[in-house]
């Protein structure tokens, strides 16, 4: 099946799936360890942040240290009013056929997704990857010393409903210094 993706260039293919709503409404059930097994040299895992839908900031716990790589894997979907679900970076209809990645499917709306800041500067949406039907995405952040926080970046947040799990791991490698 082809894939149209408003607001970004181009098309994905996707396999077609048959999904239940239970499954949608509950997201990816796996555990940490799971996400870990996947990681390669990003094992360790240093925390799982709970991200709430409403575009409030949280923060992590602890503090990534500065030039150490973390990895970020954001998971799970929620309810969202006006289309039916959303994950990480994208909003759906419960088929996963029509997908969404700014406001009113418009080029230059606000992008849906989960924000991250690492370095003080502010919050700024991260590029998450390609739709997948999982709702699993990852990025590799190098560390600033300080708490990362996370918000959900949307221009309709009032039906919103659920969360967004977030789960930090440490990496074996540091940035290089310049």
């Amino acid at each position: 099946m082809r894939l149209t993706v408003f607001g970004s260039p181009g098309n994905l293919d996707v396999m077609s799936n048959s999904l239940n709503l239970w499954f949608v409404i509950l997201g990816l059930c796996t555990t940490a360890q799971t996400h870990a097994q996947e990681r390669g040299d990003c094992k360790q895992l240093v925390e799982s942040v709970r991200i709430p839908v409403d575009t409030n900031v949280v923060s992590s716990e602890n503090v990534l240290e500065a030039r150490v790589y973390y990895k970020i894997v954001a998971r799970g979907t929620f309810e969202k009013e006006d289309i039916g679900f959303g994950d990480g970076q994208y909003t759906f209809n419960k088929k996963q056929d029509l997908i969404v990645t700014r406001c009113q499917n418009n080029p230059v709306g606000l992008p849906f997704g989960i924000a991250l800041d690492v370095d003080g500067k502010g919050s700024a949406l991260e590029n998450w990857g390609k739709f997948n039907l999982k709702h699993v995405y990852s990025i590799e952040v190098a560390g600033r010393e300080r708490k990362a926080s996370f918000h959900y970046q949307d221009c309709r947040p009032i039906g919103n409903k659920g969360s967004l799990m977030v789960d930090i791991y440490k990496c074996d490698r540091r940035e290089k210094i310049k």
